[in-house]
């Protein structure tokens, strides 16, 4: 009766998502004897979502645009070269050049290990470095933008996200600031070709989180990413990839898709 009442009303996967919730409860009220027997719980059939990832001529369009102020394209480039979850800088500390996600922190119990660059390293303080920094003091709260100074109740988390999907509309297409953790398994997966070490990378519990992440064709990717093409090239010509279309490259760069 609970998954017929809200059928019409929610999407599948929010109906999923309430009843594991219950499901965790029922457990619960077993393990105290509250109930006599474990209770099963099915789940209704939701599609899997496709997944949507930035092109390396999206990110160049979002990264030109004047309107985002330069701080958001730097925090925008941390996210999509880590991978990580929206939360995680806000939780991690930096030790080194690894940025440290313990595991009481972790959406998923474990813990987790990102390597920095200097580069990122430097955005990674500027994030800091607003987040410790009172608002009245913050120039990005007080450089007399009438719509930030509206936003003064909101996250910052909620500031990345609501200024990326700004950007996002201003090109054109449609997406999500998670789309950038999105976008980093993506490349990653073409680079390696191995997903086990894709799932490790992004913190997944599972492999199976990880494999909707390889289900693009190469060649598609190689055109998505021409900042990959050597990796994505050394790939393909590999034997259970078949023999390299010795056409490819010619047929790419008349689409204007590599140099």
């Amino acid at each position: 009766r609970y998954k017929a009442y809200w059928n019409a009303k929610h999407s599948a996967n929010t109906i999923n998502i309430n009843l594991t919730k219950i499901k965790a409860f029922l457990n619960w009220c077993h393990k105290k004897g509250h109930i006599s027997k474990p209770i099963e719980i099915e789940k209704v059939k939701a599609p899997q979502k496709p997944v949507s990832y930035i092109s390396d001529q999206y990110f160049k369009e979002i990264m030109a645009l004047d309107s985002i102020d330069n701080y958001y394209k730097r925090v925008f480039l941390f996210y999509r070269e880590t991978g990580l979850r929206r939360s995680e800088p806000f939780n991690a500390v930096l030790a080194g050049n690894w940025l440290i996600v313990k595991a009481e922190k972790s959406k998923t119990s474990r813990e987790r290990n990102t390597e920095l660059n200097n580069t990122l390293i430097n955005i990674y303080e500027e994030i800091i470095l607003d987040i410790n920094t009172p608002k009245k003091q913050n120039s990005r709260w007080a450089d007399g933008n009438a719509k930030l100074q509206l936003e003064k109740h909101r996250s910052i988390q909620d500031r990345y996200s609501k200024q990326f999907k700004k950007a996002c509309k201003e090109i054109g297409i449609n997406r999500h600031f998670h789309n950038l953790r999105d976008t980093y398994a993506v490349r990653m997966w073409a680079i390696t070709g191995d997903i086990y070490y894709v799932s490790k990378l992004i913190g997944h519990t599972s492999v199976t989180m990880t494999e909707k992440y390889a289900d693009f064709n190469l060649r598609r990717l190689l055109c998505d990413f021409p900042t990959l093409a050597g990796s994505i090239k050394n790939r393909l010509k590999m034997e259970k990839f078949g023999k390299e279309d010795t056409n490819l490259e010619d047929t790419l760069r008349k689409f204007g898709c590599i140099a």
